[in-house]
């Protein structure tokens, strides 16, 4: 199992165990118990596994390329259009200083013969919004308290584009 430093203490418990004189320490832990100490000089072979790697995600690839089988390959089991949206995740995300992802949605080509004529409901729809907001006083604040509130939390962002007006 592969731990990173920055878990490694928030895993271990207070409770500990010496034994063999003290030479050996049970550490209780989240996962069970972790064995640290010397070993009596009787025994004849010692054993000690370090492995530091500084970019884990790297490591952790070339384990499973080693481990898998030639047959397992993930690409020939995903269709175009999972290629399309994995190259596009790769040309087009970045991450914020807070570790969250940015990433462009995917648009397809030719989406009108997709979406088809879909802004004359959409107007409607919003239209019909407004004229129910209008009759109603107190759910009209409602509205603009919770749009005020997505605003704040940063989840969007006013956009004006004079150009996209027409029908």
């Amino acid at each position: 199992m592969l731990i990173g430093s920055d878990i490694f203490f928030d895993l271990l418990k207070a409770d500990k165990i010496r034994l063999a004189n003290g030479n050996l320490i049970l550490q209780d832990s989240e996962l069970g118990y972790v064995v640290s100490g010397k070993l009596p000089t009787e025994v004849t072979s010692n054993y000690c596994c370090v492995a530091v790697e500084t970019n884990l995600d790297i490591a952790i690839k070339e384990f499973f390329e080693i481990e898998s089988f030639p047959t397992d390959s993930f690409d020939s089991t995903i269709s175009e259009e999972e290629k399309f949206c994995e190259e596009h995740f790769l040309k087009t995300h970045r991450r914020t200083k807070s570790g969250r992802y940015i990433v462009s949605l995917p648009m397809k080509e030719n989406t009108d013969s997709v979406l088809g004529f879909s802004r004359e409901n959409a107007v409607k729809r919003l239209n019909g919004i407004w004229y129910k907001l209008n009759k109603n006083n107190t759910l009209a604040t409602l509205y603009k308290v919770f749009l005020q509130e997505y605003l704040d939390l940063g989840h969007m962002q006013q956009i004006i584009d004079e150009d996209n007006t027409k029908s």
